[in-house]
């Protein structure tokens, strides 16, 4: 199962990439921009579905501190990506975009471990389940 989880997060960027594989083709920076950014928002609306979803099976309490470590992590995925691209040209929004899919990727698998699994559990399933 490590090993599965693995090869799913080695080939994220790949799969990411090649979203908008077929607007490079036409050759214009804004289309695949435009492109890049439509993934973002479907990525956006994915994980506030997962986020929903578990925040809905938490007493009170723990969905205030479910939105604190959410809105924290936010501004993480926001820092990180634009670390990682801060010193790229015009390729760096496609690569902004890239990053926030792949950190919306990581972060719906934390969501749904969390929600299947708690953050103690010791069972087979979610110890081969944990995100790596």
């Amino acid at each position: 199962m490590k090993i599965l989880i693995a090869l799913i997060l080695t080939t994220i960027p790949f799969a990411t990439y090649a979203m908008c594989e077929n607007e490079r083709s036409n050759g214009t920076t804004i289309s695949i921009n435009e492109c890049y950014k439509k993934e973002v928002q479907k990525s956006d609306k994915k994980i506030m579905q997962v986020y929903t979803n578990y925040k809905n099976t938490l007493n009170t309490t723990e969905q205030k501190n479910l939105l604190e470590v959410q809105r924290s992590w936010i501004s993480y995925k926001m820092k990180q990506c634009n670390f990682e691209v801060a010193s790229y040209g015009t390729i760096a929004g496609q690569l902004h975009a890239q990053c926030m899919i792949n950190m919306n990727n990581r972060r719906i698998n934390e969501l749904n471990y969390m929600q299947d699994c708690g953050l103690e559990s010791s069972s087979n399933f979610c110890m081969n389940y944990r995100p790596a």
